[in-house]
């Protein structure tokens, strides 16, 4: 297994009985009927339909996990702990516990894998392996490379999106996360929002690729950008 750029990451351990409903409940897709050993991806946003975090769910038999950016943490954090009201739920960052790493392939399916010591979850065009800092890296890392234009490059051409259109800036039908919103999913902070503007075909922005020379975050709706490449969040409605 050859590792790619190392990436800012954030995880969060839930455990107690109402986990994955508690997950369910706050985040935009669907969560509850997810089995031990397979993971999903949700979004969870505020009141006005904007960006928490984006990240990747997995369920174990005794806990579950959230994986996001290491932006969003904070606010991530004081939305989730804030709600857990008479929920059996408990959750503990254990980020700092951890690595995380990107390969540049996807894993395929969505069963939580496990090899030399990582744990291996589907990251839109990437295969994210997470390691905890007990684990000895030197053999991972060995035949490693740090080729972060090349990872920023593959994520660009995906219209995978990443810490910069993943904020307050944007909803999920803005960064192309519309598959992540569950059309037929209630309750979470921002739906009525969401369901409005699907249902009038009206997302306002939406997340393109860009290319040329001189491109420069701020400028055209650009977001992020490597060499000729980048993309940006632009209006596409009247």
């Amino acid at each position: 297994m050859k590792l790619h750029s190392s990436v800012e990451r954030t995880l969060l351990i839930l455990r107690g009985v109402d986990r994955t409903g508690f997950l369910h409940r706050l985040s935009t897709n669907h969560l509850e009927d997810m089995q031990a050993g397979c993971f999903s991806n949700t979004v969870f946003t505020d009141s006005n339909a904007r960006i928490i975090d984006m990240g990747i769910v997995g369920n174990m038999q005794d806990m579950t996990f959230f994986i996001g950016h290491g932006n969003n943490k904070e606010r991530l954090w004081n939305h989730l702990t804030s709600r857990k009201l008479l929920d059996d739920v408990q959750i503990t960052d254990s980020t700092e516990l951890n690595d995380f790493y990107l390969l540049s392939s996807p894993i395929a399916g969505d069963i939580i894998g496990s090899r030399e010591g990582a744990t291996l979850v589907a990251d839109g065009p990437f295969t994210l392996a997470v390691i905890s800092k007990n684990v000895d890296h030197s053999p991972l890392l060995k035949d490693s490379k740090e080729d972060a234009n090349a990872i920023e490059r593959l994520r660009i051409e995906n219209l995978h999106p990443g810490p910069a259109e993943l904020c307050i800036d944007y909803t999920p039908l803005n960064v192309g996360l519309g598959h992540l919103v569950h059309e037929n999913k209630g309750c979470y902070l921002g739906q009525e929002i969401l369901a409005r503007m699907r249902s009038r075909g009206r997302s306002g922005k939406q997340l393109t690729i860009i290319e040329g020379e001189g491109l420069e975050t701020g400028v055209d709706g650009v977001t992020s950008w490597v060499e000729d490449i980048g993309l940006a969040v632009q209006r596409i409605n009247p």
